[in-house]
């Protein structure tokens, strides 16, 4: 990561910190963050995605691969988390993986 991305994310971080708690800040410091000078959101469309050895196009396909990439992320990441983690927190492995399942 590039010492201006994480300069950035520190300041954004330490503004999150500083208005914790006052909902009205928080939402206008992440319309800064994603939104320029002129109010047009900084994001962009995804016109190609590439998955599995192959590119799509189709906007419904690229859709539905991120809906099933973010949908399986929560599970995913708990099947990585050692049993001696779970049982530190005095959580069984199944109970935190039903959790993500919603």
């Amino acid at each position: 990561m590039s010492f201006g991305i994480m300069q950035f994310l520190s300041s954004l971080l330490t503004g999150l910190r500083e208005i914790r708690g006052d909902m009205k800040h928080t939402w206008q410091l992440i319309n800064n963050v994603i939104h320029d000078n002129f109010g047009h959101s900084k994001s962009s469309s995804v016109d190609e995605l590439s998955w599995d050895s192959s590119v799509l196009t189709d906007p419904v396909n690229i859709a539905n691969k991120f809906n099933e990439y973010f949908t399986h992320i929560g599970p995913n990441l708990a099947a990585k988390i050692p049993q001696e983690v779970w049982f530190s927190f005095g959580l069984r492995e199944n109970q935190c993986k039903k959790e993500y399942i919603y």
